[in-house]
């Protein structure tokens, strides 16, 4: 679950969201160190990296992470389910310079149900790509197919909070 990028020509990735803990990592020989940690006040330890981060200017990254939540009896049996967990995920935003503060998390979504079955709970967004207009998100579902979703870049930053208030790292 750790979220790859590149920053001046040395590999980081996010290791933990909450707190974020980002490693810095030798491509050669796959040595990891603790580069920075810092901790957005509002964000759960249950957050996980799921997409790589895709800078998008205006010193901002963007990426994908997910949630997995337990669910009860009487929701399972509400829906007729015999798995109890549910993938959600959320749009991320990080600064794109050291100590890449994790800025916000979005509210938590899921694709649409495609199977009609337990296994349309099981998704995990993999792939992330941004062009000049548009913005691709790619995901599986239930470990039985792999899909993708197109969105208008704008709609993305929107989502991602990219023009929106920033709050700073805590101690």
């Amino acid at each position: 679950n750790w979220m790859p990028w590149e920053y001046e020509g040395q590999l980081h990735v996010s290791y933990t969201m909450c707190p974020h803990k980002v490693l810095r990592c030798n491509a050669t020989d796959g040595q990891c160190a603790l580069a920075h940690e810092t901790k957005l006040d509002s964000c759960s330890r249950d957050l996980r990296g799921s997409s790589q981060w895709v800078a998008v200017g205006n010193d901002a990254m963007v990426g994908v992470a997910h949630v997995t939540r337990h669910m009860g009896g009487s929701e399972r049996h509400r829906q007729n389910l015999s798995i109890d967990l549910r993938y959600e995920h959320a749009f991320l935003q990080a600064s794109a310079t050291p100590p890449f503060v994790l800025r916000y998390f979005s509210a938590p979504f899921m694709v649409p149900r495609l199977y009609n079955t337990d296994v349309d709970f099981v998704q995990f967004c993999a792939g992330l790509a941004i062009g000049d207009n548009t913005s691709e998100l790619t995901y599986g579902i239930g470990d039985c197919g792999a899909f993708s979703v197109s969105m208008p870049k704008h709609m993305l930053l929107h989502f991602a909070n990219v023009s929106g208030p920033r709050s700073g790292p805590t101690s």
